[in-house]
């Protein structure tokens, strides 16, 4: 009997193989960032210790390769503790956006780069230069509440170590995972040094302009630039929770299914511009060179939206569905989507253990599952995807936040294609028309953003007679976990 099992096991090994040739080494590769994620004592005793299993067991080294592989990647990205003179003052780099989550305070991420000592003593960090995730509020606040990435400045701060912590999904380790060393709350600082920004910084912010100056600087602008761009700044914090209520906070930000709008949109243009111009004649090279023209737009956007990390992980996506789309790779999607959480697990260690990367996994499965898989599909597998795409988002939001919107599941199908398309395609239409002086009076882009707030007051009205938003306790949510890998067990047979 256990014979026919443990036949019965290899078979499906092989078969699972034969289908999907990375799901084994992304398999392995995951578990081995799960377990040199605890300790790095640990990891480094595993590698050890693995070493030596392939070389007594050669049957599994390719697997155990990959084990000892995600292991390796792990450790490498966290951080070494750093010691900080509290007294000493300290000059950084502003990594990313600022985070404005309260009015008088900003989060800000720096790159810690000089110390001036209480001597006056001034010197280069070099080689131990660190990270740090900082909160300022109220006197500090007001000198850094309009910095950009790239600005430089001195502050005196109290600092907190980072510390690791067993919980691999806890918000320590995301930090550390992320590079960061220490947190610390800023006491003082000088106003910041405005340094020469990028091209594409400087495009995003000629943008964000534009459409203040259009629509004002006022709740209505705050959505559309949200919806279209991803900048929240002016966006108050009661659209925010309504949006949450209903399970549409994604339509706020630009992520990959925005990305995914944009591209689709530059692939016909750029289709129907080519196969109308004469100078192909072969339809493989207007494919070819439509996803090509198509790749590099969405990476344009990609750059005016900020490079969000869900964002980066959809272009990454739409290059691999690009490549496969002209091999015999894009007829199995299911091997587009294992080999893209590959590349995401390479380039950042330990992101699968984080909502953002397993909340757009969990879509794409559902959009796959939806569409058994085809390249062409009727409304209903659209309705069918979009249905099963929102009821994995909401399992796996229900796991990492204990709460679930089960008017997410019906809203979703309804509003979220016709929303993101309004908001994506026309708004940057209407933004480009506003820009070139073609609609030098902004009435379409005035008709999008009221549109957007049409869609405001009517989630609002929705979130008020329909409140299907409820905490869920530990129990539930851990129950809600093991529900999740059983139902996705069940649809991958």
């Amino acid at each position: 009997m256990s014979s026919e099992v443990s036949f019965s096991s290899k078979k499906a090994i092989m078969r699972l193989r034969e289908a999907c040739p990375v799901f084994m080494p992304l398999v392995c590769f995951a578990i081995g960032q799960l377990l040199g994620h605890f300790y790095l004592f640990l990891g480094v005793s595993l590698v050890i210790l693995l070493g030596i299993f392939t070389l007594i067991l050669p049957r599994f080294r390719i697997c155990l390769c990959f084990i000892l592989s995600g292991v390796l990647s792990i450790i490498s990205v966290f951080p070494n503790q750093v010691n900080v003179d509290l007294d000493a003052s300290y000059g950084a780099v502003v990594l990313s956006e600022p985070r404005y989550k309260k009015p008088g305070q900003v989060e800000l991420r720096l790159r810690v780069i000089h110390v001036l000592t209480r001597e006056g003593k001034a010197y280069s960090l070099d080689r131990k230069e660190f990270k740090a995730e900082c909160t300022a509020i109220d006197l500090p606040w007001r000198n850094l509440n309009k910095v950009v990435p790239g600005d430089y400045f001195l502050f005196q701060a109290k600092f907190k170590p980072i510390l690791a912590e067993l919980n691999p999904f806890s918000y320590s380790n995301k930090l550390l995972r992320a590079g960061l060393s220490t947190t610390c709350k800023i006491k003082f600082s000088t106003n910041p040094q405005h340094v020469e920004s990028s091209f594409l910084f400087a495009v995003r912010e000629f943008i964000r302009g534009m459409t203040i100056s259009a629509l004002g600087n006022n709740e209505t602008s705050g959505l559309f630039l949200s919806m279209s761009l991803g900048i929240r700044d002016v966006l108050s914090r009661e659209t925010e929770e309504v949006f949450k209520l209903t399970g549409l906070a994604h339509l706020l930000v630009v992520s990959g299914y925005q990305i995914s709008l944009m591209f689709l949109a530059a692939f016909t243009l750029f289709k129907n511009l080519l196969i109308r111009s004469d100078i192909f004649f072969n339809t493989g090279l207007v494919r070819a060179f439509s996803l090509a023209f198509s790749l590099l737009f969405s990476l344009f956007f990609l750059g005016i939206v900020g490079f969000d990390d869900s964002a980066n992980r959809a272009f990454i996506a739409l290059f691999l569905y690009s490549i496969g789309s002209l091999s015999e790779l894009g007829q199995k999607k299911y091997q587009l989507l294992a080999a893209s959480a590959f590349i995401m697990l390479l380039l950042w260690p330990g992101c699968w253990l984080e909502p953002s990367f397993q909340l757009t996994y969990a879509a794409l499965c559902g959009i796959y599952l939806g569409t058994n898989g085809c390249r062409y599909f009727n409304f209903s597998s659209f309705l069918k995807a979009n249905l099963y795409a929102s009821l994995f988002s909401m399992l796996v939001a229900g796991v990492w936040f204990s709460r679930i919107s089960l008017l997410g599941i019906f809203l979703n199908p309804i509003f979220s294609t016709i929303v993101s398309c309004v908001s994506c395609k026309l708004g940057f239409l209407a933004l480009l028309l506003y820009i070139v002086k073609i609609d030098q009076g902004a009435f379409f882009l005035k008709a999008i953003a009221r549109f957007l707030c049409l869609f405001r007051d009517l989630i609002v009205e929705i979130a008020a007679r329909f409140d299907s938003s409820f905490d869920l306790g530990g129990f539930i949510s851990v129950s809600l976990l093991i529900l999740t890998i059983f139902i996705g067990t069940f649809f991958s047979l």
